[in-house]
């Protein structure tokens, strides 16, 4: 009888935005691959809405300090903030030790990162960041130095760090749990759902889009809904506040409704027509508009990032320049004016979907490597 492994799995979230569905995907797929053969233990930040979720999966849930440093909080408390990942780095290498395989999902929990370096070969980093050119370098050269094992979740993502020529790491697309909708007629002289999913923050391009659509003629404004579901991350409610803000002084509360983060979004894509992902920075893969095409529903995407592999313009969606308030109005002025077929571009998204993002085809790409890693380590 095989003997039973360990896998410690360290995650950045407490919610149910993509992220974390992700993470819950692969703790799901975990234990399908290896079985009755593993035990999972789990290691979060803060008590939230995904430990309903992983209770599901394991019994064997952790609380506490990961390293996680919070957004300008290197910058306010830069002392404070090493000691927190020292000391974070200190109990991850006690735990990390006494386990078979080690899974960090995302870049974020610098604690684990830190202690990454004296495991190496059975650390498995999944990295779904776009950092910024100088961050990119940095951990460029932790990974080099380091030489854990990684997983990226797009090509874009893996180009970011400039390791392809080192032959550092795999890219292994995300995949989705499908959703089940069945393909809906566009009916005419109805009005266009466009449904936008996020966090209301600086990189999700709300306010962007916002001031595009205000720009928009107002007899095709008129044939639009628009729905922002997501709320401001946790201390930074001034993003939502601001964009309100907009949406008030462009006039359009009529066209535009907020609702507060559902993690049933099966009714919201049910309700849209059409999803949009206006990031003005880069996502380093665009879950969304995967999880988008498995319901039949065309994306209307910023051209950069991982987003740029996912659609494929005037085919299951659109893509436009960032932060182009010119290609994005285009797009929008054609929608309204009936120019495309959007059932037929729902058709072809959920073919994308089948080729290329499903659960199987993750699943065997993911026991792949982990078999590579567990033999190697």
């Amino acid at each position: 009888m095989p003997v039973k492994k360990i896998f410690l799995c360290i995650h950045q979230g407490w919610e149910l935005y993509g992220s974390d569905r992700s993470f819950l995907l692969n703790l799901k797929l975990f234990k399908e691959i290896y079985s009755e053969n593993l035990d999972l233990e789990v290691i979060i930040p803060f008590n939230g809405p995904i430990v309903n979720e992983l209770e599901k999966i394991t019994s064997n849930i952790t609380i506490e300090d990961i390293g996680k440093i919070e957004r300008n909080e290197g910058k306010t408390k830069p002392i404070r903030s090493i000691f927190k990942v020292l000391k974070a780095s200190i109990t991850a290498r006690k735990k990390m030790k006494q386990v078979d395989l080690v899974y960090i999902n995302t870049i974020v929990p610098f604690g684990y990162l830190l202690a990454s370096f004296f495991l190496r070969k059975k650390v498995i980093i999944h990295v779904r960041e776009i950092p910024s050119p100088f961050f990119a370098k940095i951990f460029a050269v932790w990974f080099k130095t380091c030489r854990v094992n990684l997983i990226f979740n797009s090509f874009a993502t893996q180009k970011a760090y400039k390791l392809e020529k080192y032959k550092r790491g795999i890219v292994i697309l995300n995949a989705v749990e499908e959703i089940k909708l069945l393909p809906e007629s566009y009916l005419e002289n109805k009005l266009i759902n466009i449904l936008l999913i996020g966090r209301i923050n600086a990189g999700k391009g709300h306010n962007y889009f916002v001031k595009t659509f205000s720009n928009l003629d107002v007899n095709l404004r008129k044939k639009f809904k628009i729905r922002f579901l997501g709320e401001a991350p946790k201390g930074q409610n001034y993003y939502y506040e601001s964009l309100k803000k907009d949406v008030n002084d462009f006039d359009l509360t009529n066209y535009i409704e907020f609702v507060n983060f559902d993690s049933d979004t099966v009714k919201h894509y049910n309700w849209s027509d059409i999803v949009i992902v206006p990031s003005v920075l880069p996502e380093s893969f665009g879950r969304i508009a995967v999880e988008a095409f498995s319901v039949f529903r065309p994306v209307i995407a910023a051209n950069h990032g991982g987003l740029s592999e996912i659609v494929e313009h005037n085919k299951n969606g659109w893509l436009f320049k960032p932060s182009d308030e010119g290609e994005l109005l285009q797009i929008l002025t054609e929608i309204s004016n009936g120019k495309f077929d959007l059932s037929e571009f729902g058709k072809n998204a959920r073919i994308s979907f089948l080729e290329k993002y499903t659960v199987d085809i993750y699943k065997v790409k993911m026991k792949n490597y982990l078999d590579s890693v567990l033999n190697n380590s």
